[in-house]
């Protein structure tokens, strides 16, 4: 799963990182990796939402066999293919697997009843229960014979799966797909006659695939996913159908290119290049990247307090971090080691997030209080409320003071801070909230007063009480939380950059301190044993709801089960959930209790010889498997795959090798992987209001100009294929009747020019980057432009009508020629329909809907008109930025 929302926020904020996926232009790689779950669970539940969708067994195998030759056909690897299926995970990871199974039943229950209640009808068949996809179940030990035997015939019949190895990491080999695909990669950079240019590309949908991917340190590193499409809203539909079997072959597909990302992170910390003591080094920048993404949220740890990716947590680290950095001696994460000391400066001073949020509270609190109260001339102040409110609190400050300096949620940096306050607050009562966060910036020390303190203080313990259970959170008990974050941090960069450093280690709570009070670490003991990973059915008992008790082995059932069972408490059929900040419930704090390892495996031992031997064999550890071609294989070992023992590729962490490798190519350019070495650009973040993924919001964006200041304005919007050009023909061409390809247009109002900036393709069309069309019209915000292509090797007509705000659909429909303009209202739009065939050199004026100005077309066929849908919908930039890249940046 990754970073929640992290994905997005990187697509909007760099949104020149992806491409659309063509079938004629892309990079060649040497090597691709899939993490197999997102395919598995793609073809086997396409639409949780659907309670009427049923597939079998047989159909999820061939989907997901079709799914994967689909992927294997656009990447064409040259060297290494590497499916990686999810193994038994580490302890810490299985926390979020359980919170997330026991959801998963739960909702799906929830479904079930309400469509019952609302009159419809279940099919007989069972709906598939997709907490089968963990390792150990009948469905995975099915689903990997099944696929070794694909890839034998796969290897064996097509020519294109000659002369590469491919390897198989089963369900029954430890650790997660991603990871095990990381770990190949580790172990392939110390091997002698290693490439360092090698070409990567991974397939996955989880955001932390971006963050392994660029820890790495391979330059040429590109991550393969299918087009998110965000803030669409759910299918309304709970009839049979209304789910749709995976189809790759209607999929957009789309390359996020960490070539670029890492160019945008140089750009993005260019500041500290003049401003460092010690040598600017991007790797090191990249590192430190990877750690602060980890502080806004992973599989591992629970997020922050009020560090919220929607909340601009991101931008709030990167500036602390560029104000920070320069006063240390080095930089914080050491190629996945913590440097505690630095760390510790760092989080000092992004703790003034803790206050910052702190006072919004106060003021939004004030605001509501002087809504209720009144002042004995009816006037309602928010100063009175608030100091009233401190007023009565004070009342048991003297008993309370002795409580709090006993918790010591204040830093000896927050005392001064108090101190210096005292003398600069002004006489005539305690400041309101406004006038706190009116200074805010000015100085923590200009407004934050040892009342305010106090309050702080009282708010934190009362969040310790709520979530964490502490009834007075004591010194040493806020040093535990303290050092168990950051035992937790070094846990993640450990995974991250040598694998898994400890099986068996795990965040014991539900909850994360609050970051002013992870202070005083940086002497604390940071080792980790390594352990043993679950068995498989160790890790069903620990992470299966009571719903999927099938999925178990029948023996093992009744530890689950039944109420009389020693671990019965694990299996809670109604638990709490807690938003705790998030705006989605699949965000929320899911409130069920951790597995205690020693009674669960003290519970199974009487179980196991009850096993039967096809089930002590899913229990037990397999092999990774090599396949290769006949050419590669000696006649002994024809199309039987060569059994690997499970710990092949494990690297002790002193043999692995960071950062960038020798004779790496960084200033050469490597077909189809985009790069702006070699373009004169300049790079300014600056505030703009863009359309991003169907929203219209106001995010920062790096804005790169690469045609040496000539872009005056940015237009975006959608360009639509009208028909061949024929004098002959009065038929349209056989075309789908609505072709939407995004667009960014480049004009100059002076001389009316427009360039095209990114490819146009759709379904044999293609303009190629930098085309210049003819401005038929421009008005306020909108620019009518006409482009010529190809279209199946005849030459057409593409027209263009931008909006800026608007969405437009133009289809063909056949009306009777002179059929007068009609207008209605539709769902809150306007559609209208033009029955006036357009002249060449002529405009129809009288006939022009709203919100198209002027549209110029010598070619319309008689009895054919033109309906334009204007919505308010507005543009997705997803398919704007992401078709721009390679062009843009390597022309």
């Amino acid at each position: 799963m990754g970073v929640p929302k992290f994905y997005r926020w990187i697509s909007e904020r760099y949104p020149c990182l992806s491409e659309v996926i063509s079938d004629t232009e892309i990079p060649e790689f040497d090597n691709l990796y899939l993490d197999m779950n997102g395919i598995i669970h793609n073809c086997s539940h396409p639409n949780d939402d659907d309670v009427n969708f049923r597939i079998s067994q047989e159909q999820i195998f061939c989907d997901i066999f079709a799914y994967i030759d689909k992927l294997f056909n656009i990447i064409r690897p040259q060297k290494v293919f590497f499916l990686a299926v999810d193994g038994v995970a580490p302890r810490a990871k299985m926390n979020q697997q359980r919170a997330r199974r026991f959801m998963s039943a739960r909702t799906a229950a929830e479904q079930e009843q309400a469509h019952v209640r609302k009159g419809g009808k279940l099919p007989t068949e069972k709906r598939f229960d997709s907490n089968c996809i963990t390792p150990g179940t009948v469905f995975m030990a099915e689903l990997h014979q099944a696929l070794s035997s694909w890839l034998n015939v796969k290897i064996d019949k097509d020519p294109l799966w000659h002369n590469i190895r491919v390897y198989l990491s089963g369900h029954d080999c430890p650790g997660e797909g991603e990871h095990k695909i990381m770990e190949f990669i580790r172990h392939e950079r110390i091997a002698d006659g290693y490439d360092p240019n090698t070409r990567h590309c991974m397939y996955g949908l989880d955001a932390d695939l971006l963050m392994l991917g660029i820890c790495s340190h391979e330059p040429h590193f590109s991550l393969l996913r299918e087009e998110v499409k965000f803030s669409r809203p759910p299918s309304k539909k709970s009839g049979a159908g209304s789910a749709q079997r995976a189809n790759p072959s209607q999929t957009n597909f789309h390359l996020l290119h960490l070539s670029l990302l890492r160019e945008y992170l140089s750009w993005e910390f260019d500041p500290l290049k003049a401003s460092l003591p010690f040598p600017y080094d991007v790797d090191r920048i990249v590192d430190d990247w990877v750690l602060m993404g980890f502080l806004v949220g992973n599989d591992f740890i629970p997020h922050l307090p009020h560090v919220h990716i929607h909340d601009d947590a991101l931008p709030l680290l990167y500036q602390t971090y560029i104000q920070i950095l320069p006063t240390l001696d080095g930089y914080i994460n050491e190629s996945g080691i913590l440097h505690l000391k630095r760390f510790e400066v760092f989080l000092k001073a992004f703790a003034a997030n803790d206050r910052k949020h702190f006072l919004q509270i106060m003021e939004d609190e004030s605001y509501l209080r002087s809504k209720r109260c009144q002042e004995p001339h009816g006037q309602n102040t928010e100063e009175s409320s608030l100091s009233s409110t401190d007023s009565n609190d004070e009342r048991d400050e003297t008993t309370e003071d002795s409580l709090l300096d006993e918790a010591a949620f204040v830093s000896s940096d927050e005392e001064e801070d108090t101190a210096e306050a005292a003398n600069r607050i002004p006489d005539g009562g305690l400041p309101s909230a406004s006038y706190l966060l009116t200074h805010l910036n000015s100085g923590w020390f200009n407004c934050w007063t040892k009342t305010v303190s106090n309050s702080f203080r009282r708010h934190k313990r009362s969040y310790y009480r709520e979530k964490l259970q502490y009834e007075n959170i004591t010194k040493t008990e806020l040093r535990q939380q303290a050092e168990g974050y950051v035992r937790a941090i070094q846990w993640n960069l450990h995974y991250y950059y040598r694998g898994c450093v400890s099986w068996n280690w795990f965040y014991p709570h539900h909850y994360s301190p609050y970051i002013s009070d992870v202070v005083d670490f940086s002497d604390m003991d940071m080792s980790f044993e390594l352990g043993q990973p679950f068995k498989p059915f160790e890790q069903l008992l620990a992470v299966l709801p009571t719903a999927s008790a099938e999925c178990l082995p029948q023996p093992l059932r009744d530890l689950m089960c039944n109420k009389e069972s020693p671990i019965s408490d694990f299996y809670p059929t109604d638990f709490r959930t807690d938003l705790n900040g998030k705006k989605n419930d699949w965000e929320a704090v899911v409130l069920i209790p951790f597995i205690d390892e020693k009674r669960l495996l003290s519970a199974m031992e009487s179980k196991i010889p009850l096993l039967t031997q096809e089930e002590k064999l899913r229990n037990t550890p397999g092999n990774i498997l090599l396949y290769c071609s006949l050419e590669l294989l000696p006649p002994s070992l024809l199309l039987r795959p060569v059994l690997l023992p499970v710990d092949s590729f494990y690297l002790e962490p002193q043999k692995v090798v960071w950062g960038l490798l020798p004779n790496v190519k960084l200033d050469v350019y490597f077909p189809g992987f985009p790069t702006m070495k070699h373009l004169p650009h300049s790079a300014e973040l600056k505030q703009v209001k863009d359309i991003i993924f169907l929203l219209k919001k106001e995010e920062f964006e790096k804005v790169r100009e690469v045609f040496d200041g000539r872009l005056l304005s940015r237009i975006t919007g959608t360009v639509f294929l009208l028909h061949e050009r024929s004098s002959e023909s009065k038929d349209l061409p056989k075309i789908p009747e609505r072709i939407n390809i995004g667009l960014s247009l480049k004009f100059s109002k002076r001389n009316q020019e427009v360039w095209l900036i990114g490819d146009l393709k759709s379904k044999g069309t293609t303009v190629p980057f930098g085309s210049q069309g003819t401005v038929v019209g421009l008005s306020s915000g909108k620019v009518d432009v006409l482009f010529d292509l190809e279209f199946n090797g005849k030459e057409v007509i593409l027209g263009a009508c931008v909006p800026k705000t608007s969405l437009i659909n133009i289809t063909y429909g056949k009306t009777r020629k002179g059929q007068k303009l009609k207008r209605q209202r539709e769902n809150g739009s306007l559609r209208a329909k033009i029955g006036k065939r357009l002249v060449a050199g002529k405009e129809s004026k009288e006939n022009t809907p709203s919100g198209i100005q002027k549209v110029r077309n010598s070619l319309l066929p008689d009895g054919y008109s033109l309906t334009c849908h204007v919505s308010e919908q507005l543009v997705r930039k997803s398919s704007i930025s992401t078709c721009r890249t390679k062009r843009a940046f390597n022309s």
